[in-house]
């Protein structure tokens, strides 16, 4: 919690005048910690920090478009005050972010990995996909193999793919898309004039 008595100069976080003013220092946590009050979620350039006045709790501009009390403490707000160095800082890492373009499809390759895990470990062949009967199976299988593909085309490379930990028999399949990627985007390296050719690399089940 940051006190600031002065009232002769101005806060860096809300760039209120300083007078009495109590609230949590976006800065003191890092965005990492802090969330929303409201709906837990982590603030980025779509949810854009404010601080609720009196309590100084921090909440998203989503939720404080739907909240007359603080989710927190039941406060009843009289304002918000927007958290500018926070929304500056935001707005810095996004600038200065130098991800891969295929970090985001491979986090979400890792969590349909989870999140269907007991499935995807009852499948222990490398011909799974010809033997599946549940429409579950194949949409798991579906989702998972066109993550692949999109990692793929957007520059992920086997050990990438090593990274995650997914079981040998899926490795071999994204490793098989992988490498036919690999071929296309050769092929259309070497033919300039078939710049339009699309990547046809997967088709669902």
């Amino acid at each position: 919690m940051t006190h600031h008595e002065d009232n002769e100069c101005e806060c860096p976080v809300c760039r209120e005048p300083i007078v009495h003013i109590l609230h949590n220092d976006i800065v003191r946590k890092g965005l990492a910690e802090s969330t929303c009050v409201g709906c837990s979620h982590h603030f980025h350039a779509q949810r854009k920090p404010y601080i609720i006045n009196p309590c100084n709790h921090t909440i998203c501009d989503v939720c404080k478009e739907n909240n007359d009390r603080c989710p927190a403490c039941d406060a009843q707000v009289q304002s918000y005050i927007k958290n500018y160095l926070g929304t500056d800082m935001i707005e810095e890492f996004h600038t200065h972010s130098t991800s891969p373009p295929y970090v985001e499809y491979m986090e979400q390759l890792y969590e349909a990995f989870k999140r269907y895990e007991d499935y995807i470990m009852l499948w222990d062949d490398l011909a799974v996909p010809h033997q599946f009967t549940q429409s579950i199976d194949r949409q798991i299988w579906n989702e998972l193999m066109q993550l692949s593909q999109s990692a793929s085309i957007h520059g992920a490379q086997n050990d990438d793919f090593l990274s995650l930990g997914l079981p040998t028999f899926l490795m071999y399949h994204c490793d098989s898309i992988r490498k036919r990627v690999n071929h296309c985007q050769q092929l259309r390296k070497n033919r300039p004039w078939s710049h339009a050719m699309t990547i046809t690399i997967y088709k669902p089940l």
